[in-house]
Formats: C-alpha cells, sequence, structure tokens
C-alpha cells in the first residue's frame, strides 16, 4: 500500500468516525430531551394516578385493603425506575 492512499483510508475513517459522534450526539440531545417532557409529565400523571386511587378507596371497601399493597408495591418501582433514569443526567 503506498503512503498517500494510506493517508487518505485514514482521513476517510476519521471522518467516519466524526460523522458517527456527531449522529450519537444528536440522539442523545433527542433523547434527553424525551426524557425532560417525560419527567414534565410526571407530576400530572401521579395526581391523577393518586385520584384515581382514592376514587377505587372510596368505591371499593374491603377491596381496597386487598388491592393497596399491589398499588404500593408497583408505586415503589415507578418511583425507583424514575430516580434510576433521573440520574444518568446528574
Amino acid at each position: 500500500m503506498k503512503r498517500g492512499e494510506s493517508g487518505r483510508r485514514r482521513a476517510r475513517m476519521e471522518e467516519r468516525i466524526e460523522d458517527l459522534a456527531g449522529r450519537i450526539d444528536a440522539m442523545l440531545g433527542r433523547l434527553e430531551t424525551d426524557l425532560r417532557e417525560d419527567f414534565r409529565q410526571v407530576p400530572d400523571l401521579v395526581g391523577r394516578a393518586r385520584t384515581k386511587m382514592a376514587q377505587v378507596r372510596r368505591e371499593s371497601g374491603e377491596a381496597w385493603a386487598d388491592l393497596k399493597p399491589g398499588f404500593e408495591n408497583a408505586w415503589k418501582e415507578l418511583r425507583t425506575s424514575f430516580r434510576q433514569a433521573g440520574s444518568r443526567f446528574k
């Protein structure tokens, strides 16, 4: 292989690497934007969930006692998931 050809190959590889790095940066930017939007919606979703849970509690009497542990576990898992996702941006 000649020196000139090697230099051209290296230049093409560097261009490809720069292109990929730019694409990755753009993807990460979109991901961050999407996650921020998702996090903005969390308070509303939590409020609606609390309202619905209160309604279920009022209307279901004893059935709520059976459902409560499952809801509590689901709530804990949801909070943990959001905390873990949020920690990626610190």
